[in-house]
Formats: structure tokens, C-alpha cells, sequence
């Protein structure tokens, strides 16, 4: 790629004629090394990416996720009476989707999802995908049950705009689990746990119905 343009004007004549390859010589060769600094940081850049973001959906992995808590944890506990909201997020019937209609349906899926979770408008979040199926959501709030209430209808808001305005022959669907605790009492593991069990509940009263 160009990275730019230097244009020197030098009063020529037999004299000074090896002096000016010289200078030509050390500015090829500054350029050269300036260039070759800019690849290595821009693949030390790509590197770094890789490992934070999950290549479908663009949101932080699991692993990028634990070392942005400390984070959020910082935040919950520097305001007053705060809380730590974290929902658990799994899409239903993904295998049934890959397995009838191709994993590329399946990718198109886990991406709505993600997306969905991307539109979540509470202001202090961190979300990322946890797994295959699964995506996580972690928010500082001061008032847990509005928030929560507010989650729930962006994902659920967002799913059923894609549902209502797409031609896939199938329904994405995801359910959700929330849990929060006080922040000077927060246990992300602990909390993530409860968040689980009541997503994985939501999960087969929605299978009963549907059956």
C-alpha cells in the first residue's frame, strides 16, 4: 500500500552527484524500514483481533470476555447501590437447523442471535459468545428487574423482526436466562450458574408447548 509521497529538490552538479545517490539510498531505506513496521503491527493487530473476537459473530470469545470483567466489575462496584445483571442466551434448535437445512442456515442463525444481543440497549454491558449456541451478557445495573425486562424485549424484539421481515423456512428462536446479585456480593461464576438454570427451565417449557 502507498504510504505516502517525498519529493526533494537538490541543486545538482558533478560535485555533490554521490552525495545525492546517498541521500536517496537512506531515505529508500527509512522508508523500507518504516513500512515494514507498519506490517508487522498491523498483523500483530490482526493476531489480537483473532483472539478477542469470535470470527462469526464479531462479539468477544469466552476468553476475551473473562479478561474485560475485571472491567465491569470496577464500574458495579464504584456505583452505589448498583447490581451485576448476567443472562445466559441459547439458540433453539440449532442442530435441527444444521442438520435440515445446512450449516450455512446455521451460521445465519447464530449471527441473528448475536446480533440481537448487540442491539441489548443497556449501557454498561459486556456480551460475548460463549459458545457454539451460546451467548452471554454482563451488566451493571440499578435496577435489576427493569433491566432485565428491558433485555428480554430487545433480543426477543430483534428475533421476531428477522423472523417477520426474512424468508428462511424456519424460525429463529433463543431462550434467555437471567440472574443478578449485588455487586459488592457478585460471583460471575455463581451468578452465571443460576442464569443457566433458568434459561435451561425456559428451554423445555418451551419445547412442552411447542410439542
Amino acid at each position: 500500500n502507498p504510504i505516502g509521497l517525498a519529493a526533494f529538490y537538490i541543486d545538482v552538479d558533478m560535485g555533490n552527484f554521490t552525495q545525492i545517490l546517498q541521500i536517496v539510498k537512506l531515505l529508500n531505506n527509512t522508508i523500507s524500514n518504516y513500512r515494514n513496521m507498519r506490517y508487522l503491527k498491523d498483523t500483530a493487530d490482526a493476531m489480537e483481533d483473532m483472539y478477542r473476537y469470535d470470527h462469526l459473530t464479531g462479539l468477544y470469545n469466552r476468553n476475551a470476555f473473562y479478561k474485560e470483567l475485571p472491567g465491569i466489575m470496577k464500574e458495579a462496584v464504584m456505583m452505589a447501590g448498583a447490581s451485576v445483571l448476567v443472562a445466559m442466551i441459547d439458540i433453539n434448535g440449532l442442530k435441527t437447523i444444521n442438520d435440515t437445512y445446512g450449516h450455512k442456515q446455521g451460521d445465519f442463525a447464530i449471527s441473528t442471535v448475536a446480533d440481537a444481543v448487540r442491539t441489548v440497549s443497556l449501557i454498561n454491558k459486556l456480551s460475548a459468545r460463549f459458545g457454539g449456541d451460546e451467548f452471554v451478557i454482563c451488566a451493571v445495573t440499578l435496577d435489576a428487574e427493569r433491566d432485565e425486562n428491558i433485555l428480554r424485549s430487545d433480543i426477543m424484539h430483534y428475533i421476531n423482526m428477522i423472523n417477520y421481515n426474512g424468508d428462511k423456512p424456519y424460525i429463529i428462536s433463543a431462550s434467555v436466562g437471567v440472574a443478578s446479585s449485588p455487586a459488592g456480593e457478585f460471583d460471575f461464576d455463581s451468578v452465571l450458574k443460576k442464569s443457566d438454570e433458568e434459561m435451561y427451565s425456559r428451554k423445555l417449557s418451551g419445547r412442552y408447548r411447542r410439542r
